[in-house]
């Protein structure tokens, strides 16, 4: 087994996944899940940005490529329409809560400066 810690996964180390949970939980967006949670259109999303994918067929052909090494992250082969339909059914909220979350979490650790502003580039998640 390799043990080896990939960009995605440090990505979503950075990120507030239980907050992330308690903002599924409030929308109920995941009530009539089965299979393809939000917590996986997230890494999914994440995998689509950090790899430049710019279409549903390339995510899909990008995961389906290295198939059996996603399986650490809780996913499975991912269908251009699974990721569609979740993409377009999924409230938005839940995401806007979790920038919001980030945000508060940078500002905390800017060390007492009066207000945060970003130095360098923003690069923006966006299904």
């Amino acid at each position: 087994m390799n043990d080896h810690i990939t960009v995605l996964r440090q990505l979503l180390h950075l990120l507030p996944l239980n907050e992330f949970d308690a903002f599924v939980r409030q929308h109920e967006a995941d009530k009539y899940v089965k299979n393809f949670s939000c917590q996986n259109q997230l890494t999914t999303l994440l995998y689509a940005q950090a790899s430049s994918k710019d279409s549903l067929r390339n995510i899909e052909t990008g995961l389906r490529a290295m198939g059996n090494t996603w399986y650490h992250l809780g996913l499975e082969n991912v269908s251009r329409n699974t990721l569609a339909h979740a993409n377009a059914n999924r409230p938005w909220r839940i995401y806007e809560s979790l920038f919001y979350a980030m945000l508060k979490k940078c500002q905390e650790s800017s060390f007492g400066t009066a207000s945060f502003s970003f130095h360098n580039e923003l690069y923006a998640i966006d299904s």
